[in-house]
C-alpha cells in the first residue's frame, strides 16, 4: 500500500490525478456553472496514470473549442449518446452505499467484473438501442445456462446502471429496459450448508495447529473472514464476566485482497464495529495462542498467512478442506465463511432471539440475521416445552 504521500492528488495545468486505495488513479477538474464550482470525475478509475491524464488533456480540449457540455445534464449538444459500457464505469464511480460512502474496492471490482464477463454482450451497445427484448433474451439464456444466482446479481446491476441513465435522460421512452419479474431476486435455490458446532470442533482437532485458533475464533465470535484476518493483539482483552475469565474482541477493521493487493477498510456494514465476548470455555486456548506469537506488539497480526502478512482467504480454506478430509466430513460444505453461519445459529439455538442474533453477528439486517439462523431438529423438544393448562397431564 502506498504511502500517504503517494495518494496525494497530482495537480496539472487542468484538473488532477489522485492515487486510489485500489491502486487505480482517479482524474477530475473543476469548472465553475450557473455561479458555483462543481467538480467533474472521469467516467472511471484510470489503471494507469497516462490515462487518466490523456482524459483531462480531452476534457480540456472540449472546453477550449466550445464543445463541452455538462456530462451529467445530457442535451442535443452532446455529440452521442454513450455506450453501456463506459456509462456503466462511470455509475459505479458515482454509487454509494447504504451509508452515502463510495464503493468499496471489492464491491468495485465485483461491478467491473459484471461488465467485462456476465454483461459483455451489451458494452458497445449505446444507452438508447439497449432494448426490452434484448434484455429478455439475454436474461432467458443466462437461466438456460443454469447460472441463475450471478444472473441475478448481474441483472440487479444492468438494472441499477439503466435507472440513472433513465434519470439523466438517456432513454427513449422514459422505461427502464429491464422488465424481467423477479430477475432481481432469483436464485438457483441451492442450499448453503451450515456446519454444527460439532463439525467445527472435528475440523479444528485434525486442521494445522495454525490455524486451529482462527477456525474457533471465528466460528464462536461470527467473524468474517475479512474481519478474523484484520485482528490484532490490541484487539483482544482479557475480562472477568460473571465470574470467568473470557476474551472480548473489538471489531473496527476489515480487509480484502482486491486487484493483487489487500485493503485494509471498515467491516461489511455499518453495524459491523462492535465488540463479541467470546464464551470462556476458549479463554485458554485463545491465551496460548496470544503467547506463542512470536511478534508480541500490539499491532501484531493475530491470524497472518504463514508467509507473512494478512492473511489469504484460500490458504485457510485449503487447510479446512485437509482438516474435513482427516475427520470424515469432506463431502461437508464447511468453509471460512461458514464458521459464521455455524456460530449465529448456535446461538440463536441457545435461546437468543433475533434482535439479539443481530447484535451478536453486528448486522443491521433482519434478513441477514435469517439467513444465520438455521431450523434444527427440534420439534418435539420446543413443543413439549410449552405451557399449557394442563401441567399435571392431560384432563380426564
Amino acid at each position: 500500500m502506498g504511502s500517504n504521500s503517494n495518494r496525494k492528488a497530482s495537480y496539472r495545468t487542468f484538473g488532477s490525478v489522485k492515487l486510489l486505495e485500489s491502486g487505480k488513479f482517479q482524474a477530475s477538474y473543476k469548472r465553475t456553472i450557473g455561479g458555483k464550482a462543481k467538480t467533474f470525475y472521469g467516467p472511471k478509475a484510470f489503471a494507469t496514470k497516462t490515462e487518466a491524464n490523456n482524459w483531462l488533456t480531452t476534457e480540456a480540449n472540449l472546453l477550449l473549442t466550445n464543445r463541452w457540455t455538462d456530462p451529467s445534464q445530457p442535451s442535443p449538444l452532446n455529440t452521442a449518446t454513450p455506450a453501456f459500457g463506459v456509462y456503466a464505469l462511470r455509475h459505479i464511480s458515482l454509487q454509494t452505499n447504504s451509508s452515502g460512502k463510495n464503493l468499496k474496492p471489492s464491491t468495485v471490482e465485483k461491478y467491473e467484473a459484471y461488465c467485462t464477463k456476465y454483461l459483455s454482450k451489451f458494452v458497445d451497445i449505446p444507452l438508447d438501442q439497449l432494448s426490452k427484448s434484448m434484455v429478455d433474451e439475454w436474461w432467458a439464456s443466462a437461466v438456460a445456462n443454469g447460472k441463475l444466482t450471478t444472473a441475478s446479481k448481474a441483472y440487479k446491476f444492468l438494472h441499477s446502471v439503466m435507472a440513472r441513465a433513465l434519470a439523466d435522460g438517456w432513454i427513449k421512452g422514459g422505461i427502464n429496459p429491464c422488465q424481467v419479474k423477479g430477475a432481481q431476486n432469483a436464485s438457483t435455490g441451492q442450499p448453503t450448508y451450515t456446519p454444527t458446532m460439532d463439525e467445527v470442533s472435528l475440523v479444528s482437532q485434525n486442521i494445522d495447529p495454525r490455524f486451529r485458533a482462527m477456525v474457533l475464533v471465528s466460528a464462536y465470535a461470527a467473524l468474517r473472514f475479512s474481519e478474523a484476518s484484520a485482528l490484532r493483539r490490541r484487539h483482544f482483552r482479557l475480562i472477568e464476566s460473571e465470574g470467568k475469565q473470557r476474551y472480548e474482541i473489538t471489531i473496527q477493521d476489515a480487509v480484502t485482497y482486491v486487484g493483487g493487493r489487500f485493503i485494509l477498510g471498515e467491516p461489511k456494514n455499518k453495524k459491523g464495529s462492535g465488540k463479541v465476548l467470546v464464551a470462556s470455555s476458549l479463554t485458554n486456548l485463545i491465551s496460548s495462542h496470544l503467547d506463542a506469537m512470536q511478534d508480541q506488539s500490539k499491532e501484531a497480526l493475530v491470524f497472518p498467512d504463514p508467509n507473512g502478512g494478512y492473511m489469504h482467504n484460500f490458504r485457510l480454506a485449503k487447510a479446512m478442506k485437509s482438516a474435513r478430509k482427516k475427520a470424515g466430513l469432506f463431502e461437508k460444505g464447511i468453509t471460512p465463511h461458514s464458521l459464521r453461519r455455524a456460530g449465529g445459529t448456535e446461538y440463536g439455538n441457545c435461546g437468543a432471539n433475533l434482535t439479539e442474533v443481530k447484535d451478536f453477528i453486528r448486522d443491521s439486517s433482519t434478513n441477514a440475521a435469517l439467513r444465520y439462523i438455521q431450523s434444527t431438529n427440534r420439534t418435539v423438544g420446543l413443543a413439549e416445552s410449552m405451557r399449557t393448562p394442563f401441567a399435571q397431564g392431560e384432563p380426564s
